[in-house]
């Protein structure tokens, strides 16, 4: 009984160890999610910004482009 005990108690040590590893390795994998969001929103914002200006510099295009023809 004795080894029986001792055999079980390395396993749930074992079991442990390889618990505590896949929870740090979740807490990376979190943490990496995190940052790709982060990302991810940055270059929406970004997307977002260069689209704004697209349009305007199009709104700016074509009213030099509808001056222009009034001066022609």
């Amino acid at each position: 009984l004795q080894k029986e005990l001792l055999k079980y108690k390395q396993e749930a040590r074992n079991l442990q160890g390889i618990k505590d590893a896949l929870q740090q390795r979740l807490i990376q994998q979190d943490a990496s999610v995190l940052q790709l969001k982060q990302e991810l929103l940055r270059a929406n914002m970004d997307k977002e910004e260069l689209h704004n200006q697209n349009v305007d510099l199009q709104r700016k295009v074509e009213e030099r482009n509808r001056l222009l023809a009034e001066y022609k």
